[in-house]
Order: structure tokens, then C-alpha cells, then sequence
């Protein structure tokens, strides 16, 4: 995917990082050994590294260079990474205190659902709330308390008591919207039964504990749990629920309480370049794609345009993201645009923040029992604010670059999929929406279409051994909003080929509601 991009000679010095001590960490450049000395602190590296490699003080955000006039947008300096030669190796791992140490052990919430005055289940969970839906994360344990009071009579024959665990996975049907169900995975514990002494009247008190299933399987394969998904318009969701079962020797009635719970599998971004990593830490300007290519993944594009509906001109693009294509929520997704093209004035109109349109889609895609796959349409999650920026590297005067970031809700929800039925995918588009520009054939009905998908994963948590992202977005400009979106749900969607979803390989059919 990666565009052939010319080195800068600090490419490999960012690209080359090793593993250093914590106490020290060695020289690498072209001076001789007596020249230096054999090792350096880490403090007086990351200071000589800020000194070469970004040739300013570190800032949180980047300064402009000149005023702006009514008819020029902002420019913003990229410092010159590429006029020193030799520097030191960026010490990675880092050796820092993480920006995102993992969070202290929460208390469980107890929860307590009645079935009657006879049986009642104490949960405890790491929901906020002791009335909210208990909720758990990737390696937690469920445990709690079954509470019976056993009497006399008929209702002392008791025959088992046992808690069980159950994903299930719902569709919709047809235009009816029937709803079919299928588990996909269930756990289940015998707490008491009849081969077993028998149980006093009175308050009994049977506890219960089990680790939440990472892993289920399905058709003989392991299969990463989904999470529990059900957001209104969409024609599959997932469902997890707790049961409690008392069954009685004497009558057939069985008393069962049936608690809904939420499960949250929680994955961490891969880490950053350690060059963009160490820029962050240090609040400095981020290396672009020419001084840290293991940074980014580029890709090009070239496509023809109108300018002013009287001449055809021809654009080249470099569209390039922020490696490693994982982006925690809440977080940013950054990107770099080089934009080339031999007409002034259509460069001039391309150099605006608004003239593309870069945004993060979300799309449901479904495949049925004979492989053939139904997609939701684009849902828009997110979208990028650009701005101009002056690189001192580059010299051609038709050349010109911009950086932008996606805000990422902390709404967004992280991507899975749930092989091989149900997949939530992210993707960045990118399109021309440049005034005074327009598709050589504007009749068509696609003509302002995608000019680039590149897919992206949507973690829960950020990588926790790497300094927490920087945004280096200048202030809202007269007239811009803030594009944090509200994630909203698609419109009601019906798939004609939904009902083959009962595959056989399901464990049971869990009925209809």
C-alpha cells in the first residue's frame, strides 16, 4: 500500500529503534568512537534528539509562520526534520512512566435481581451503578451469590439448582421483522442437586464463580467472544444473559430468573513509531511520511478534474495515515496529504482545509450460510479537520501539504467481527470537495465518489506503554464546528437473505421472541 517516497536522511534514523536500558542508552551516528563517548543519559539523548531531529523547542501545537490574509488561508510550519545528518537512535521501548497506566482495581457493584421472596441472585459487576446492567470486561470473573429459602412440603423436593451463561445471536426476518435466534455460546453450573446432602430449610446461600469466555467456539474453530451489540436499525445484534434454574421433583414448573448482562471485550492500539511516540512525549512537532516512513502508510492517487468548468487539470495525491492503523476511541486518527498539481490557480483551491473531505465510515456487513455478503450503507462516525502546512523540505512550488485528524468519539464502538456470519469494519474515506473543481462528467450519478477506502481497527483502550496521542489541531477557524460526531444509529435495514442464518453449526436454537 505504501507509495515509493523519497528518504529524507533521517528516515532510517526513526525507522531504526532499539531496545535501550532505562539507565542508558549507546550513540549511533557517523563520529568517531573517541569523538563521543561510549554512552549517553537518557535525558540528555531525548534533548539532543529534540535539538536535531525537530530543530525547535518542543510545543504542543505547531506556530504559524506568517499572518493570514482574508484571502489566504493559515499556514502552519513543519519543522525542517532533514537538514542534520547524523543523531542519536530513539530509545524504544520508551523509558518513561506510561501517559495511560492502567486504572486502579474498581470495587464489583452488587447487584440483587428477585425472582420472588423465595429466590433472589446477588451479582457483582463493574458497572457504575447497583441499577444499571451489570457489565464485564475482557478476563473478568463472574461471581455471585444464589439466595433460596428452602420449605416444606411439595417445594422441598428440590431436583438441581444451577447457574447458566448464554450469547446469543438474533437476526430479523423478512419484512415480518420475526426474530431468530441461535446460541452461540453457554456455560453452565451445577451449584446443587439431588446426589448431594440435602438442603436445610430455611435461607441457603450457594455461590457461584466462572470466568467470562473470551473464546467461544463455533463449527470446531475458537472465535473471539463478541461483544454485546444491539443499537437500534440493525437487523443482527448479540445478546448475553445470566439464568438461574430451581427444578423441583414433585411439580414441572421450574422457577428460572433471567438477568441480561453486556459484555465489553476491550483491545489496546498497537503502539505508535517510536518517532512519533517520542514526539509525543516530548510535545514536538510529529515527523512526516519522508522523515519516518515505518510511521505511516501511504498510498496515492491521481485523478483528472474540471477547474472553473474551462480546463481539465490533473491532480496527484499522497494520502497517508498514522501507523499502525489502530486508533484507540476518544483518541485521533492523524493523516498527511501532499497534493501536486501544475496549475496554479487549481492548487491554490486545493490548498484550502475544506477542499477534501476525509471522514471515518462504519459499515455492517453480513454474510449468509452460502457466502454472500449484504453491506449497511456508510455510516459517517467521524470527520477530519485539515490545515495547511509548510514542509522546508520540499521545493517544488506545485507541491503542497496538509495534516488533519479524525476526533474519535468515545462513542465509537470497537470494531469486531464474528466470523463468519457478522463483521463491524471502519474505514477512512477521502474525496475532492475543492470550489471551483468538479468531476470531469458531473451527470454521473457517482461522479463525487470515494477516491480512496483504507481500512482501519477501533480499539477500546490505547496502547499503555506508549505517551497518550497529542492533537496538533489549531483553533476552530471563523465558522468551523467541531466535527466530533453524535453516533447515531443507521435507519432500519432488511436483508432478503437474513433467514439462512440458522446454520446448523450452532449449538441450539434458542427460539423465537
Amino acid at each position: 500500500m505504501k507509495a515509493p517516497l523519497e528518504r529524507s536522511p533521517l528516515a532510517d534514523l526513526a525507522a531504526t529503534a532499539r531496545h535501550a536500558s532505562s539507565s542508558e542508552v549507546f550513540w549511533n551516528t557517523g563520529d568517531t568512537a573517541a569523538d563521543l563517548p561510549s554512552s549517553v543519559p537518557v535525558q540528555e539523548l531525548k534533548a539532543h534528539w529534540a535539538r536535531r531531529l525537530y530543530m525547535a523547542e518542543a510545543t504542543e501545537a505547531e506556530l504559524p509562520v506568517d499572518e493570514p490574509t482574508p484571502d489566504q488561508p493559515p499556514v502552519y510550519e513543519k519543522p525542517n526534520s532533514g537538514q542534520e545528518q547524523t543523531g542519536g537512535v530513539v530509545p524504544y521501548p520508551l523509558p518513561i512512566t506510561p501517559a495511560h497506566p492502567s486504572p486502579k482495581s474498581r470495587q464489583p457493584t452488587k447487584h440483587t435481581f428477585a425472582f420472588n421472596s423465595s429466590l433472589s441472585l446477588h451479582l457483582f459487576s463493574y458497572a457504575t451503578k447497583s441499577d444499571s446492567t451489570p457489565i464485564f470486561y475482557t478476563n473478568n470473573t463472574v461471581r455471585g451469590t444464589v439466595e433460596l429459602v428452602v420449605k416444606g412440603g411439595l417445594l422441598s423436593w428440590l431436583h438441581s439448582i444451577s447457574v447458566r451463561l448464554r450469547g446469543v445471536m438474533r437476526s430479523v426476518v423478512g419484512v415480518s421483522n420475526k426474530h431468530r435466534a441461535a446460541v452461540f455460546m453457554s456455560r453452565y453450573q451445577t451449584l446443587w442437586d439431588s446426589s448431594l446432602p440435602r438442603l436445610p430449610k430455611g435461607k441457603v446461600e450457594l455461590p457461584f464463580s466462572f470466568a467470562f469466555p473470551n473464546i467461544c467456539e463455533l463449527w470446531d474453530n475458537d472465535v473471539e467472544s463478541p461483544p454485546s451489540f444491539r443499537p437500534p436499525g440493525y437487523p443482527c445484534f448479540f445478546n448475553y444473559d445470566l439464568m438461574c434454574t430451581v427444578k423441583y421433583k414433585s411439580i414441572k414448573s421450574n422457577s428460572e430468573l433471567e438477568i441480561p448482562i453486556k459484555y465489553v471485550p476491550q483491545k489496546a492500539a498497537a503502539p505508535p513509531s517510536p518517532a512519533r511516540a517520542l514526539a509525543y512525549e516530548m510535545r514536538a512537532a510529529v515527523p512526516g511520511p519522508l522523515d519516518d516512513p515505518s510511521g505511516w502508510m501511504s498510498q496515492p492517487i491521481e485523478v483528472d478534474m474540471r477547474a472553473f468548468g474551462v480546463r481539465d487539470v490533473h491532480i496527484s495525491c499522497v494520502f497517508s495515515l498514522a501507523g499502525p492503523l489502530e486508533y484507540a476511541r476518544s483518541a485521533h486518527i492523524p493523516y498527511h496529504l501532499e497534493v501536486t498539481c501544475n496549475d496554479e490557480q487549481a492548487l491554490d483551491l486545493l490548498s484550502h482545509f475544506s477542499a477534501f473531505s476525509v471522514v471515518l465510515n462504519r459499515q455492517v456487513v453480513l454474510r449468509d450460510a452460502v457466502g454472500q455478503d449484504d453491506e449497511t450503507p456508510l455510516d459517517i462516525v467521524g470527520r477530519g479537520r485539515s490545515w495547511l502546512i509548510k514542509e522546508q523540505n520540499r521545493s517544488s512550488s506545485f507541491t503542497r501539504c496538509l495534516e488533519g485528524e479524525i476526533k474519535l468519539s468515545p462513542q465509537v464502538m470497537q470494531g469486531f467481527s464474528f466470523f463468519p456470519y457478522f463483521s463491524l469494519r471502519y474505514a477512512v474515506h477521502l474525496r475532492i470537495d475543492a470550489a471551483g473543481l468538479s468531476p470531469l462528467d458531473s451527470r454521473k450519478d457517482n461522479a463525487r465518489a470515494w477516491l480512496l477506502r483504507v481500512p482501519v481497527a477501533i480499539t477500546y483502550l490505547p496502547h499503555s506503554d506508549t505517551p497518550a496521542p497529542v492533537s496538533y489541531a489549531p483553533p476552530l477557524r471563523p465558522g468551523e464546528k467541531n466535527e466530533t460526531r453524535y453516533i447515531q444509529p443507521v435507519p432500519p435495514l432488511l436483508f432478503a437473505s437474513i433467514e439462512s442464518l440458522d446454520h446448523p453449526g450452532f449449538s441450539e436454537s434458542a427460539g423465537t421472541d
